[in-house]
């Protein structure tokens, strides 16, 4: 995959942002992948995080060990090696993986199943196959701890945001917004369209790897009766 034209900001007196350019946004951050990648491959000691998100990665840094000039200029020897296309090896080991989420939709009164059907003139039926059936990409986690960003849906149920977001969007809920789709892994406000719900717990701090999610990774929604995720629910508990 060949790099397209890259920005390097000042983000604060400790980092930078890196913005990539491209055609779509999976090739965007698929970019960002790769380099993120090829970032945690080199020896930078001072390197204190990286943060990267749909097509930008924030990079922080200890200025006691190095500056503003030195960080852009691995960086842009991190862009060349895209460019050249050594990133191809380095996208292969890359240790992405297939998430697969259980979701019993339509569980609760409180879902939007029908206005997104009536949104864009098809069935319940047709909005919950047609979700099932994809598999999206994690693009970046943010907004909550463990809050995966997963696109593209299918135009077909594409639906803007409530007008009015819930003060409570139940823990495990799957939601769409306009061609992205996620689950929230604990209650909080919000203002997606819930489908259903998932049984297992997405965010544990005290595990090495709070999230299940990382970007680059694929998800798939799998569906379960009522029984299976009160089951499942009761065992993760």
């Amino acid at each position: 995959m060949r790099s397209e034209a890259i920005n390097i900001n000042i983000a604060s007196e400790n980092a930078v942002i890196v913005y990539f350019d491209g055609p779509t946004l999976k090739h965007k951050n698929q970019q960002v992948s790769m380099f993120v990648h090829l970032l945690e491959q080199t020896d930078t000691p001072w390197l204190l995080d990286i943060i990267p998100a749909y097509h930008s990665v924030l990079i922080t840094y200890d200025i006691f060990l190095t500056d503003y000039f030195a960080v852009k200029a691995q960086v842009f020897g991190l862009t060349k090696a895209l460019q050249v296309g050594e990133s191809e090896q380095a996208g292969l080991s890359q240790e992405s993986k297939i998430v697969e989420i259980p979701v019993c939709y339509g569980l609760s009164d409180d879902n939007d199943l029908q206005r997104i059907a009536e949104h864009n003139q098809i069935t319940v039926d047709e909005v919950i196959q047609i979700h099932q059936q994809n598999s999206y990409r994690v693009y970046y986690l943010g907004f909550a701890p463990g809050f995966a960003f997963l696109g593209e849906t299918d135009e077909k149920i594409a639906t803007p945001r409530l007008t009015s977001p819930r003060k409570k969007v139940p823990k495990g809920s799957v939601a769409i917004a306009d061609r992205q789709t996620a689950i929230y892994p604990n209650v909080s406000p919000g203002g997606w369209n819930i489908v259903g719900v998932c049984p297992l717990e997405l965010f544990v701090p005290e595990q090495a790897s709070p999230s299940p999610f990382k970007v680059g990774d694929t998800v798939r929604f799998k569906p379960i009766s009522e029984d299976t995720y009160y089951q499942t629910l009761e065992q993760s508990s």
